[in-house]
């Protein structure tokens, strides 16, 4: 029989005859039921039906309709995010407003060595869930996601045990002698009894993202955590606990979410695994050497970024470290709407890696940056021309900080269009040049923060961290570029920065015009008036195919949620079940 050229895309000229015997090997060796004319054609005469089958959930990876549900999945991220994410911050206010710049300062090195040791304890167990679950399951090889959840978490609550352990015992050397705060002690004990929840949480939600299953990561992530906060918190604080009290508020809140997480884990369809069925254990070593350079890079990537705040606790005030947190928090903001999509894209852009389809990669990527930035450009106006009326929220003393924010929201919006170059570099199985990137940055930006912390206090931190985040987003950028020859830019992104500069131009006019209000109603009708003239901008340009799917579906589900008639058959597949067949 004559070879066919491989048809996983239309541009025929990246994916000919040629390239397809390399790739074809790879693929049989993924599929060895598969005959290699099943993966060449669907419609080739000796294939099976069965076969034909199986060759429609390989494909299905790659088809136009999981991008759009990929879409909608990160579409409905994004608003669970911006509500969840919204508690957390107002209750980051409400908590500033509370204890005061200076308690508040112990409080953000407290969170800081809390943040920094909890993403650390899994080891890379996280992303290795992601990656090595969304391909089992792919494949409808159930037993080896099964038993690659367990490994990851039985990784996860040795390591983070042990370290939970190390912080406890070095909580008085670290308060007393490295920052001269002896009230920080309590408060360093405290979060390190939740980081061993806090790590299992992370590794549990990673594998309900890589199984497609959102509505529950949407309720614990989004829903449980903050409102759990703000209502336990709340109510030590109100009894008169202070810092201490919110800080152990916020470990049982983490803690039950943990167990949350299990019972909606423990009650996916694993039950059918027999022994026999057990995965190999070279599947497991494979998992465990790709999960092991993202664990050190992990360690550089999740301090460098943090090594603002405990340097400049070593040099400044609590107070000035406690308007600096406000800062951080407030920029981060921005961060969600990457981070939302993220979650959506990223077991997709593992399936279309797993095809090496590079036509359909690119459109995830310039899709993904491009819906990214349509969110991302109102935020950063928002919070730049609005900045002094947002920190005064913390408080009169919090309105100094607006240069630190100025120059982070900045370089997150930069950032944010670059799209996920690093989810690719992972899902591609370039862990190691994942973990040579963070070493080599993280390095350099704890440096430059030891340098211009001293002379620039928080404006130096601020320039230290917008730097390094800047050039690891470059090399990303350029190694995806080298690998893959896809950028993330393109044309449509000028429609939403001319839209941005445009509603920077409304805001500053309105605020000329009106005056002051109570209650804060003169920032919301100015901002409103803002993102209506940013929204008309985007209307006038045109939307491309991928929004309008995201807007009308997003309206739909607000329509059947306001009517109280949501269709409940859509509750997990409308985010998206991607190179999954239905059993």
């Amino acid at each position: 029989m004559a070879q066919l050229p491989i048809t996983f895309t239309k541009n025929r000229r990246q994916f000919g005859t040629n390239r397809c015997k390399p790739r074809d090997s790879r693929l049989i060796h993924k599929f060895p039921d598969m005959k290699r004319s099943a993966l060449l054609s669907r419609h080739d005469p000796d294939t099976t039906q069965a076969q034909r089958q199986d060759i429609a959930v390989v494909r299905e990876g790659g088809a136009a309709s999981d991008l759009d549900k990929a879409v909608l999945g990160g579409g409905a991220m994004f608003i669970a995010s911006g509500v969840g994410n919204g508690l957390n911050y107002l209750f980051s206010m409400g908590l500033a407003r509370v204890l005061g710049p200076v308690e508040f300062g112990l409080y953000a090195i407290g969170v800081t060595y809390f943040n920094i040791l909890s993403q650390i304890a899994p080891l890379g167990a996280a992303i290795g869930v992601i990656k090595f679950v969304s391909e089992s399951m792919a494949r409808n090889e159930r037993a080896y996601a099964y038993d690659t959840i367990k490994l990851a978490i039985k990784i996860t609550l040795i390591s983070s045990m042990l370290i939970a352990a190390i912080l406890a015992a070095g909580a008085m050397p670290i308060s007393h002698y490295l920052y001269s705060k002896p009230d920080l002690r309590p408060v360093l004990i405290l979060f390190a009894i939740a980081i061993p929840f806090a790590a299992s949480t992370t590794v549990l939600v990673s594998a309900l993202q890589a199984l497609q299953i959102i509505k529950p990561t949407i309720l614990i992530k989004y829903v449980w955590e903050p409102v759990g906060k703000v209502v336990l918190a709340g109510a030590t604080l109100f009894m008169g606990y202070h810092l201490l009290g919110a800080v152990a508020a916020i470990g049982l809140v983490i803690a039950v979410g943990t167990y949350m997480a299990i019972r909606v884990l423990q009650a996916e369809s694993f039950s059918g695994i027999t022994k026999t069925e057990s995965a190999k254990a070279s599947r497991f070593q494979e998992f465990v050497l790709f999960s092991s350079p993202v664990a050190i890079s992990n360690i550089f990537g999740v301090v460098a970024p943090r090594s603002d705040i405990l340097i400049l606790g070593y040099w400044v005030s609590a107070q000035e470290i406690g308007v600096y947190l406000a800062c951080l928090q407030t920029a981060g903001i921005i961060t969600l709407v990457l981070g939302a999509f993220e979650t959506a894209f990223a077991p997709f852009i593992a399936r279309v890696l797993m095809l090496n389809d590079e036509g359909q990669l690119k459109t995830v990527y310039q899709s993904l940056s491009r819906l990214v930035v349509l969110f991302t450009v109102p935020l950063w106006v928002l919070l730049n021309m609005l900045a002094d009326p947002i920190l005064g929220s913390f408080g009169d003393a919090f309105r100094a900080g607006w240069v630190p924010l100025a120059i982070l929201t900045t370089g997150h919006l930069v950032s944010s269009m670059a799209s996920s170059p690093n989810h690719i570099l992972l899902m591609g199985g370039h862990s190691q040049t994942v973990m040579l990137n963070t070493i080599i940055i993280g390095v350099l930006q704890i440096v430059v923060s030891l340098i211009l912390v001293q002379y620039l206090g928080t404006v130096g931190a601020a320039v230290a961290a917008t730097g390094a985040l800047l050039t690891i987003t470059l090399t990303r950028v350029f190694q995806v570029w080298r690998r893959y020859h896809i950028l993330p830019v393109s044309i449509h992104l000028l429609k939403p920065v001319v839209g941005g500069m445009v509603m920077m131009v409304t805001i500053f006019i309105a605020r000329q015009i009106l005056g002051p209000a109570p209650y804060g109603l003169d920032i919301l009708i100015i901002g409103a008036l803002g993102l209506a003239a940013y929204l008309g901008c985007q209307l006038v340009f045109g939307l491309e195919s991928s929004e309008k799917s995201l807007i009308e579906s997003l309206i739909k589900r607000v329509s059947a949620q306001t009517s109280g008639v949501a269709d409940e058959g859509h509750s997990n597949n409308d985010v998206v079940k991607i190179g999954h067949r239905n059993k």
